[in-house]
């Protein structure tokens, strides 16, 4: 399985339109309806990524 592709907000825009985000890293889980289906703060681990897409039932698209 390849690598999870990953945003870098350098202008902060994304933070501002997820409620001006000021704690990073700060991660989203966003479903392919556009939801946000989990939100953490924090360390993130590939294998942990991996586990919320099947939790969620969300096949990566890379």
């Amino acid at each position: 399985m390849g690598a999870i592709p990953i945003a870098l907000d350098v202008q902060a825009q994304a933070a501002k339109a997820f409620g001006n985000i000021s704690v990073t890293p700060t991660h989203f889980l966003i479903n392919p309806q556009g939801k946000i289906v989990h939100q953490q703060l924090g360390k993130l681990d590939d294998q942990r990524v991996r586990q919320y897409l099947a939790d969620f039932s969300i096949t990566p698209n890379y």
